[in-house]
């Protein structure tokens, strides 16, 4: 086994030749853009000629890609994912990944006692179902994870398919764990801002000699008032007694922003410590001030979420599939369960007005093999219109209410908010990640590329284009900043500015002929040996990838906490949903036409409405969008 000196000496190599070659590809890049300029549909979004209201993002190709920058990408690519390899860190994963968050004690009662004072400002803020969802134990579905992660890729921080690309995007955050798309950036720069709450300060006046880092477990005890003075209470049962002291222990802001910092650290980020990490104080100390919460804008944890999700990803796949990573694993699964309902258990319909997370985190997990699940990703056959829908078709947060294929008759500030949402998630750009504050400062951006997967946000695919001039040069590189001025210089070098008007689209998953091509030959390599080679290739070595683990439950949700989650159709709360396959189908049936009226987009037929807004929008001024690309210095920092 290597030692410990000697991977980190491999790692650091194969990084200086992975920066190496990524600087080259993304300098041959630039002069091949350059040089056919042409060819770029450079605005964020674009009409498709002959196909209604139905518009393609950018970056992308009009049509074909030119030639001579196929021959780059084919030739020079930097893409240090695992895909079918061997080589695989097999007896890294366990169970479960080391980062997985388990349970906690005391903290569903300190989340119900916390609610009970701020639950409408974490409603305001865009963090309320996150918070509830932390209270349901998601048990690893290791399979499944194993096996998505062999067809992911750490250049474009998507799941490459044989008919195109999937990703979580920024609306598929909102709609399965709830997380604003929009708002205040969260990097480094925000972080410099002064709150009215020292959570270091308080930890070392509290814990009276303890590590300034503390685990979990001690942070609940030194930061959960309500646990303390129990002997103020002796009158009645031992239950009774926790109950009246929960009920009048008021929780003060500094006891909520702590509280929030273990949030963030165990469920969002997923430490490696398995502590709550001071670089992550300032985003709490923020959320936790009155200056946040008074705002009209939330924190944008949307992105920040997504992007440590992404370079979670990243490690795992350039790392041999080890799991052991910061990074919330449970939120790709449950990305996993919503697009693909055979990893799931059957019959579910999906109610259209709360998250996602909360229906399917309360669901069993089925037993199914790790090469059961590939075999599944491999064959994937192209998606229908309703399963590209599944996340931008829903209801809530209820700024995914609003359809944006026609100006909605709601309130201004309804649409206002719904374009923000949107405009945040089309945009490819970087985005922020790693630490915010701290001696030893880490951060980078991962690159967010919605041309690469457009079906997903209803757009129509067109090929899309290269970044390189995003911080990663459009390869696995990972570029690392140390201090606040890095982040500011990347943040002007590759500005996303959300100025630019809203344009209506008619829902499409369409994608062009030249797309379907092009797409072919990308991954043709991968698929070409057939399934049973890529499955022998991609779990050499492993001794479990034919286990089937038998069917595993989901941890339990206490009663308080399943009243508090909404209930499918109205009839049985998620918790009784979980019991009894019988019931749970009966129910299911009963909601599934209701759900259907919020699934189902159609790509071709368009309302009355919807073909007059088409008429106005071709009759806007095309000098408006350019002059929207002049303002923002172009996706490509041009």
């Amino acid at each position: 086994m290597a030692s410990k000196g000697t991977r980190e000496d491999n790692y650091e190599g194969k990084q200086k030749s992975i920066t190496k070659r990524s600087f080259a590809l993304a300098e041959a890049l630039s002069q091949a853009t350059e040089k056919n300029a042409s060819a770029f549909m450079n605005r964020i979004t674009q009409r498709v000629l002959n196909e209604g209201g139905v518009r393609q993002l950018g970056p992308s190709f009009q049509s074909d890609i030119p030639a001579d920058v196929e021959k780059i990408l084919s030739q020079h690519e930097v893409d240090d994912s695992s895909y079918f390899s061997d080589g695989k860190a097999w007896g890294a994963w366990g169970t479960k990944p080391g980062k997985w968050p388990g349970e906690t004690a005391n903290w569903i009662p300190w989340v119900e006692r916390v609610e009970k004072r701020f639950g409408e400002i974490w409603k305001r803020l865009g963090i309320y179902d996150a918070i509830k969802l932390s209270t349901i134990t998601i048990p690893c579905d290791r399979s499944l994870l194993v096996a998505a992660m062999c067809f992911w890729s750490s250049q474009t921080n998507s799941l490459e398919l044989q008919f195109g690309a999937l990703s979580p995007t920024l609306i598929d955050i909102a709609a399965i764990i709830g997380l604003p798309p929009y708002g205040q950036v969260v990097d480094i720069v925000f972080a410099e801002g002064k709150f009215d709450i020292d959570l270091g300060g308080e930890l070392r006046d509290r814990s009276k000699g303890r590590p300034a880092v503390a685990n979990y477990n001690t942070w609940i005890e030194v930061f959960n008032s309500g646990l303390g003075n129990k002997s103020l209470y002796s009158i009645g049962s031992a239950e009774e007694k926790e109950e009246n002291q929960q009920e009048t222990m008021e929780v003060t802001h500094v006891e909520h922003a702590a509280f929030l910092a273990f949030w963030i650290c165990k469920y969002l980020v997923c430490t490696t410590s398995k502590k709550v990490n001071v670089e992550y104080y300032k985003l709490a100390e923020a959320l936790a001030s009155k200056e946040v919460q008074e705002s009209d804008q939330p924190l944008a944890l949307g992105p920040f979420v997504l992007a440590h999700l992404y370079r979670c990803l990243h490690h795992c796949v350039t790392e041999g599939l080890n799991p052991n990573w910061s990074g919330p694993l449970w939120i790709f699964q449950l990305w996993l369960h919503t697009y693909f309902p055979t990893f799931r258990q059957p019959g579910l319909a999906l109610a259209v007005d709360t998250t996602l997370g909360q229906q399917l985190a309360s669901l069993d997990l089925l037993p199914h093999s790790a090469e059961e699940c590939f075999e599944v990703l491999f064959k994937c056959p192209e998606f229908s219109a309703e399963q590209f829908a599944v996340c931008f078709s829903r209801k809530y947060p209820s700024y995914l209410a609003i359809d944006i294929s026609q100006h909605a008759s709601e309130s201004e500030t309804r649409w206002e908010t719904a374009c923000l949402a949107w405009k945040s998630a089309i945009g490819m750009r970087d985005l922020f990640w790693g630490a915010l504050s701290g001696k030893t400062l880490k951060c980078g951006v991962e690159l967010y590329s919605p041309s690469y997967f457009s079906r997903q946000l209803g757009y129509y695919q067109a090929i899309p284009a290269p970044v390189p001039e995003s911080s990663n040069r459009y390869s696995s590189l990972l570029a690392v900043f140390s201090n606040k001025d890095d982040i500011e210089q990347n943040n002007k070098a590759f500005v996303y500015n959300m100025s630019f008007p809203m344009k209506t689209r008619v829902a499409t998953s369409k994608s062009s002929s030249q797309f379907r091509e092009w797409w072919a030959k990308r991954v043709g390599s991968r698929f070409k040996d057939g399934l049973v080679s890529a499955r022998r290739s991609a779990f050499a070595g492993n001794p479990w990838a034919q286990e089937k683990p038998k069917a595993v439950r989901r941890g339990k949700i206490t009663s308080k906490v399943s009243r508090a989650i909404p209930t499918i159709s109205g009839q049985e709360s998620l918790k009784k949903c979980a019991k009894g396959s019988t019931k749970r189908k009966a129910i299911h049936s009963a909601a599934t036409e209701a759900t259907k009226d919020g699934a189902t987009l159609s790509s071709t037929s368009q309302s009355p409405q919807a073909k007059q807004l088409v008429t106005q929008d071709e009759q806007s001024s095309e000098s408006e969008e350019q002059l929207c690309v002049a303002k923002r210095s172009c996706l490509w920092g041009r």
